[in-house]
């Protein structure tokens, strides 16, 4: 599927996937501390990242399809998918 618009150049959602966020440029994002964001790490929580040397880095692409995955349309779906069950069972 392209999700590109008619008008963005070729390359643009490219560049976008793999842009790069700090952890505190993904804390700010989603109103939560750095420190919470190792903790998830350390858990094996939360999305994949990129660590270069010491730095922790999240591709923008990783966040939104994140951010996706976790949208419900209401409680009763989001509490469905936590549990991983379907409707009506």
């Amino acid at each position: 599927m392209n999700r590109r618009s008619p008008s963005a150049p070729i390359g643009a959602d490219a560049r976008v996937e793999n842009t790069l966020l700090t952890d505190r440029e993904l804390a700010a994002r989603w109103a939560l501390s750095p420190k919470t964001l190792a903790n998830w790490r350390c858990a094996g929580l939360g999305l994949r990242y990129v660590k270069i040397g010491a730095r922790i880095r999240y591709r923008l692409g990783d966040v939104l399809q994140y951010e996706a995955d976790r949208t419900f349309a209401n409680t009763a779906v989001a509490t469905l998918a936590s549990t991983g069950r379907s409707p009506g069972s």
